[in-house]
């Protein structure tokens, strides 16, 4: 299946090199909770220059960086299909109480879940509350962060989400309960905050993307916007698939 230039795994690496460009150490693998998606091959073919390498691993948390100068840690994930879910607030905390304690699986914490009542129709809705895993492993390893002023979960959506404010306001809700939840539990003490981004493409040709803007959506401002990143050696361009994305147009007007 080809991959787009928005989808989760490219989506990620724009966003590293954009908070790289930042001044943010980029984290490869953290504590065996602590784990990011990519390999260390990966994110160097994307131009991340890696000043620091915990254990190699795999798991739920696509972005994770420290500003040694600003004192603020962003963890996050991406998400390129997101289905708008409405729950209640006590589904909510019980979901989160739930992903607190199940094992560090994806298919665990998803059947888990169903299993308690918690209905969901897309694993990248459940995504949104994988960022718990995030706040798990940092509750665990505060000698890690404990220097950071803030830290700051991150969800980097699709570009359709730059027209669908119903997607972007399902996702700040999510976000606003979970932070919520964990700065009174987990993260307590913590100056916990959230943000929501999206990648504009600003430069097309041949039906793919040769630049893209970040956009800022929701929450705290990481980056700030209007941060432009070129896709030329971040993306693979055998694999942009732009051409035959039924998207392309909404994203980028041609």
């Amino acid at each position: 299946m080809a991959r787009y230039w928005c989808d989760e795994r490219n989506i990620s690496m724009l966003f590293m090199v954009a908070l790289k460009r930042r001044g943010y150490i980029l984290f490869l693998g953290k504590p065996p909770e602590f784990l990011l998606t990519y390999s260390r091959s990966d994110l160097l073919s994307a131009g991340a220059k890696l000043e620091h390498v915990f254990l190699q691993g795999r798991g739920f948390v696509d972005i994770a960086a420290y500003n040694d100068e600003l004192e603020v840690f962003v963890a996050g994930v991406a998400i390129t299909r997101l289905i708008p879910l409405s729950i209640s607030k006590g589904v909510a905390s019980e979901s989160l109480r739930l992903l607190l304690s199940v094992p560090n699986d994806a298919q665990s914490s998803f059947r888990v879940l169903r299993e308690r009542g918690f209905k969901f129709k897309s694993m990248n809705t459940a995504k949104l509350y994988k960022s718990v895993v995030v706040c798990r492993a940092l509750a665990r390893t505060r000698d890690f962060f404990k220097k950071a002023r803030q830290v700051v979960l991150t969800v980097i959506l699709s570009p359709t989400a730059l027209r669908d404010r119903y997607v972007v306001m399902e996702a700040e809700n999510l976000l606003k309960r979970l932070t919520s939840y964990l700065s009174d539990n987990e993260l307590k003490g913590s100056d916990l905050h959230y943000s929501i981004y999206a990648f504009r493409p600003s430069e097309v040709s041949a039906h793919s993307p040769k630049s893209v803007v970040l956009e800022h959506l929701a929450g705290e401002e990481v980056i700030g916007r209007g941060e432009e990143v070129a896709t030329e050696g971040t993306v693979d361009p055998g694999a942009i698939g732009c051409r035959h994305c039924p998207y392309l147009r909404i994203c980028a007007p041609l």
